[in-house]
Protein backbone atom coordinates (compact mmCIF):
# COMPACT_ATOMS: atom_id res chain seq x y z
CA UNK A 1 0.00 0.00 0.00
CA UNK A 2 1.84 3.08 -1.20
CA UNK A 3 1.10 6.68 -0.39
CA UNK A 4 -0.20 8.36 -3.50
CA UNK A 5 -0.78 11.85 -2.13
CA UNK A 6 0.81 13.79 0.68
CA UNK A 7 0.23 17.48 1.36
CA UNK A 8 2.52 18.97 3.99
CA UNK A 9 3.07 22.70 3.83
CA UNK A 10 3.81 25.19 6.58
CA UNK A 11 5.11 28.73 6.48
CA UNK A 12 7.59 28.86 9.34
CA UNK A 13 7.56 32.66 9.30
CA UNK A 14 4.12 32.68 10.96
CA UNK A 15 5.45 30.99 14.13
CA UNK A 16 7.19 33.13 16.72
CA UNK A 17 8.97 32.02 19.88
CA UNK A 18 6.38 30.82 22.40
CA UNK A 19 3.57 30.52 19.82
CA UNK A 20 1.57 27.35 19.41
CA UNK A 21 0.76 26.01 15.97
CA UNK A 22 -1.71 23.32 14.98
CA UNK A 23 -0.55 21.26 12.03
CA UNK A 24 -2.76 18.75 10.26
CA UNK A 25 -1.19 16.20 7.97
CA UNK A 26 -3.48 14.31 5.59
CA UNK A 27 -2.34 11.18 3.79
CA UNK A 28 -4.19 9.25 1.12
CA UNK A 29 -3.18 5.66 0.48
CA UNK A 30 -4.10 3.18 -2.21
CA UNK A 31 -5.31 0.49 -2.48
CA UNK A 32 -7.82 0.95 0.28
CA UNK A 33 -8.15 -1.27 3.34
CA UNK A 34 -11.29 -3.00 2.01
CA UNK A 35 -9.52 -4.30 -1.09
CA UNK A 36 -6.24 -4.92 0.72
CA UNK A 37 -6.77 -6.46 4.18
CA UNK A 38 -4.22 -5.02 6.56
CA UNK A 39 -3.04 -5.86 10.06
CA UNK A 40 -2.14 -2.70 11.96
CA UNK A 41 -0.25 -2.44 15.24
CA UNK A 42 -0.55 0.74 17.27
CA UNK A 43 2.65 1.48 19.20
CA UNK A 44 1.74 3.69 22.16
CA UNK A 45 4.13 5.54 24.49
CA UNK A 46 3.16 5.03 28.13
CA UNK A 47 6.35 6.38 29.72
CA UNK A 48 6.14 8.69 32.71
CA UNK A 49 6.38 11.77 30.50
CA UNK A 50 2.95 10.88 29.10
CA UNK A 51 1.17 11.38 32.47
CA UNK A 52 -1.90 13.60 32.51
CA UNK A 53 -3.12 15.32 29.37
CA UNK A 54 -0.60 13.73 26.98
CA UNK A 55 -1.81 10.25 27.95
CA UNK A 56 -5.46 11.28 27.69
CA UNK A 57 -4.85 12.86 24.28
CA UNK A 58 -3.00 9.74 23.07
CA UNK A 59 -5.88 7.51 24.21
CA UNK A 60 -8.42 9.71 22.45
CA UNK A 61 -6.33 9.67 19.26
CA UNK A 62 -5.91 5.88 19.40
CA UNK A 63 -9.66 5.35 19.85
CA UNK A 64 -10.38 7.76 17.00
CA UNK A 65 -7.98 5.80 14.79
CA UNK A 66 -9.77 2.54 15.67
CA UNK A 67 -13.11 4.15 14.82
CA UNK A 68 -11.77 5.41 11.48
CA UNK A 69 -10.58 1.90 10.57
CA UNK A 70 -13.92 0.41 11.67
CA UNK A 71 -15.77 2.89 9.45
CA UNK A 72 -13.30 2.42 6.58
CA UNK A 73 -14.12 -1.28 6.52
CA UNK A 74 -17.83 -0.43 6.34
CA UNK A 75 -18.63 -2.24 9.58
CA UNK A 76 -20.68 -0.41 12.17
CA UNK A 77 -21.43 -3.36 14.44
CA UNK A 78 -18.38 -3.06 16.67
CA UNK A 79 -15.94 -4.98 14.52
CA UNK A 80 -13.26 -4.27 11.98
CA UNK A 81 -14.06 -6.28 8.86
CA UNK A 82 -12.71 -6.98 5.38
CA UNK A 83 -10.00 -9.25 6.81
CA UNK A 84 -8.17 -6.46 8.66
CA UNK A 85 -7.30 -6.21 12.34
CA UNK A 86 -5.54 -4.04 14.90
CA UNK A 87 -3.16 -4.90 17.74
CA UNK A 88 -1.73 -2.69 20.48
CA UNK A 89 1.80 -2.56 21.88
CA UNK A 90 2.70 -0.05 24.58
CA UNK A 91 6.16 0.89 25.74
CA UNK A 92 7.97 2.66 28.55
CA UNK A 93 10.95 0.92 30.12
CA UNK A 94 9.91 -2.22 28.22
CA UNK A 95 7.51 -2.98 25.39
CA UNK A 96 4.33 -4.91 26.16
CA UNK A 97 1.85 -6.63 23.85
CA UNK A 98 -1.39 -5.30 25.32
CA UNK A 99 -3.73 -6.62 22.62
CA UNK A 100 -2.93 -9.13 19.91
CA UNK A 101 -4.42 -8.52 16.46
CA UNK A 102 -8.21 -8.45 16.85
CA UNK A 103 -11.28 -7.21 15.02
CA UNK A 104 -13.17 -6.29 18.21
CA UNK A 105 -13.50 -2.53 18.62
CA UNK A 106 -14.63 -2.89 22.24
CA UNK A 107 -11.56 -5.01 23.11
CA UNK A 108 -9.31 -2.41 21.50
CA UNK A 109 -10.98 0.49 23.31
CA UNK A 110 -10.87 -1.38 26.65
CA UNK A 111 -7.17 -2.08 26.13
CA UNK A 112 -6.50 1.58 25.33
CA UNK A 113 -8.40 2.66 28.47
CA UNK A 114 -6.26 0.37 30.65
CA UNK A 115 -2.94 1.92 29.61
CA UNK A 116 -1.32 3.89 32.44
CA UNK A 117 1.74 6.10 32.30
CA UNK A 118 4.86 5.13 34.22
CA UNK A 119 8.43 4.07 33.69
CA UNK A 120 11.06 5.51 31.44
CA UNK A 121 11.72 5.25 27.75
CA UNK A 122 15.29 4.07 27.26
CA UNK A 123 16.98 4.44 23.89
CA UNK A 124 19.43 1.62 23.37
CA UNK A 125 22.14 1.74 20.73
CA UNK A 126 23.23 -1.52 19.12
Amino acid sequence: MGIIESNKTIDKTIAKCGDELKITIALTASPNIINNPTDIVLLLDKSGSMSGNPLNDMKEAAKTFVKIIEEATNDYNGNISSGSGIGIISFATHANVDQEITTSVSNLNDTIDQINAGGNYVLRKN
